[in-house]
């Protein structure tokens, strides 16, 4: 319980500082927030992945938790650097396109986590994994190469940018249903349920995002931060209900 209040008062702490920032004219005091932001967020993920580590029996499922965490740090550098640079810049296009590696990687690591649940020590991964995994680094690649081809644009969403978010829904719903399909744990209905709610959140998230609904871009506007917060709280809650 007192970890959790924490963690409340902790996100509260970066969402103000978020729109402080924001609203503020001082240039330094904005950079000031925005670090400090950035800060709570980083202490939030690897204090979580300490917790993660000590509390995961199976080692392979640590190890995906493990890269999952990594990849959130990973996402919270780049967003912090990106911003610091030019829109122009050719590390800034590169960077925006490093933001592909955690959206892309995060769905297929909570996939193969979930393929874990109610399973031996010695349960392997499928086969398909391997292709699922293929998949994922062809689309990775299509993306660091966009300047060649030009199958994304970083201002306006195209081809190559839909075909990524379809892969990426398509390995939560695969991540779903694993999750259904080990959810027979004795407890009641309500706590099996919990872990379904963030991942729900998160697929309404990125519609509204992609629609470019200005309210929840006011509000939420920090993508990353969003994804994030919302697979932590999906990959706790699984861990609390017994999954």
């Amino acid at each position: 319980v007192a970890l959790v209040t924490i963690w409340i008062l902790a996100v509260a702490a970066a969402v103000i500082f978020r729109h402080v920032a924001r609203l503020t004219t001082n240039l330094k005091l904005s950079v000031w927030l925005s670090d400090g932001r950035t800060a709570i967020y980083f202490i939030t993920y690897i204090v979580w992945g300490i917790l993660l580590r000590r509390n995961v029996v199976v080692r392979t499922v640590k190890r995906w938790l493990s890269a999952i965490v990594f990849l959130m740090l990973f996402w919270m550098i780049v967003r912090t650097v990106k911003f610091r640079l030019p829109n122009t810049s050719v590390w800034g296009r590169y960077l925006w396109y490093s933001y592909y590696l955690p959206m892309i990687f995060i769905p297929l690591f909570c996939l193969y986590t979930s393929l874990h649940i109610r399973k031996s020590e010695d349960y392997r991964l499928p086969l398909w994994s391997v292709f699922a995994a293929g998949i994922s680094t062809a689309l990775f690649v299509l993306v660091m190469t966009n300047d060649v081809h030009q199958a994304d644009d970083q201002y306006h969403y195209s081809w190559g940018y839909y075909i990524v978010m379809i892969w990426v829904a398509v390995c939560m719903c695969m991540t779903l249903l694993f999750m259904m399909r080990g959810a027979k744990v004795p407890h009641s209905k309500k706590r099996k349920l919990l872990p379904f709610v963030p991942i729900l959140l998160i697929g309404i998230y990125a519609i509204s995002y992609i629609a470019k609904i200005q309210a929840l871009r006011l509000i939420a506007g920090d993508m990353t931060s969003v994804i994030c917060q919302l697979v932590m709280i999906s990959i706790t809650c699984c861990m609390w209900s017994g999954l």
